[in-house]
């Protein structure tokens, strides 16, 4: 994927680096869009929002703060840098506003996630879906902060052993042999599938697959007369394909019980309130 940067940069110690850890990759790809400003300094104001963070990622706490002031004022990368800072040292800038966490889920997904006792204040919003009798609508949840918000993160629940029944249920049908590539595809296209027939997709969005006990499924599935030995690379293949080609992050808990999956979705929401990119006009 960073190939024709590097070649075009002609950078040897590029090169290096991405051959050899995460963290060498993730030099490469600092360097790359920080090299911008270097090379089109007269531009810098031009630099998207993403890039533009990742020049003062080692100054900057809170993100998505940084990326409504560049985006609210029009600002230059350094401009909005000292805005956040000066903000950050006196009470009267004025330029944040507070950040909630919108929480729209069924009353059934409601209960079981965010139960909420008399008169306790919570720095999330619940808004209860019309229609309950879609089992399968996703939780969505968004940054909010003054009229901006962040994108919405669309959370779909899938027990392990649902995953493997698409598995084995796509496979039967198969005849490609061992071309898991291909089966691969056709199994997340399955997956998508599942997901987009529950909910109405629209505006900013990223889809969250959330996975409760793959592995006692896989374990499981493992004792049965017919295990194909290539179940679990399959299973690998089919959970990449998600996330590089359809667009859908990957989270996993562990085991198969309520405790893990509240305690998931309640740290997704928590982390939507610290770091969600404040990066469009709130429709709230």
């Amino acid at each position: 994927l960073l190939y024709h940067l590097v070649s075009l940069d002609g950078d040897t110690q590029l090169q290096g680096d991405l051959r050899s850890s995460p963290r060498g990759w993730s030099e490469v790809i600092y360097r790359i869009v920080t090299s911008t400003k270097v090379a089109n300094s007269d531009r810098e104001g031009m630099l998207n929002g993403e890039a533009a963070l990742l020049l003062h990622k080692e100054l900057i706490e809170d993100h998505g703060r940084y990326l409504s002031i560049l985006y609210q004022h029009g600002c230059t990368p350094d401009n909005a840098l000292d805005r956040i800072l000066s903000s950050s040292t006196s009470s009267a800038a004025g330029v944040s506003h507070s950040r909630s966490v919108s929480i729209h889920l069924t009353k059934d997904q409601a209960k079981q996630y965010f139960p909420v006792s008399g008169g306790s204040e919570t720095f999330y919003k619940l808004t209860l879906a019309s229609n309950d009798s879609r089992t399968e609508e996703p939780i969505t949840i968004r940054a909010i902060g003054g009229l901006h918000a962040s994108k919405k993160l669309l959370i779909y629940e899938m027990d392990g052993s649902e995953l493997t029944d698409i598995v084995q249920d796509v496979w039967k049908g198969f005849w490609g042999g061992s071309d898991f590539v291909t089966l691969a595809e056709k199994i997340a296209k399955r997956v998508d599938g599942r997901c987009n027939r529950s909910s109405s997709l629209g505006g900013n969005y990223q889809k969250v697959l959330m996975l409760c006990g793959l592995t006692p499924a896989l374990d499981t599935i493992a004792r049965k007369p017919g295990y194909r030995v290539e179940t679990r690379t399959v299973v690998d293949m089919v959970l990449s394909n998600l996330m590089i080609r359809r667009n859908m992050a990957v989270v996993q808990a562990l085991r198969k019980n309520a405790e893990d999956r509240v305690k998931l979705v309640q740290q997704l929401a928590l982390a939507c309130l610290h770091h969600g990119l404040l990066i469009e006009r709130s429709t709230a």
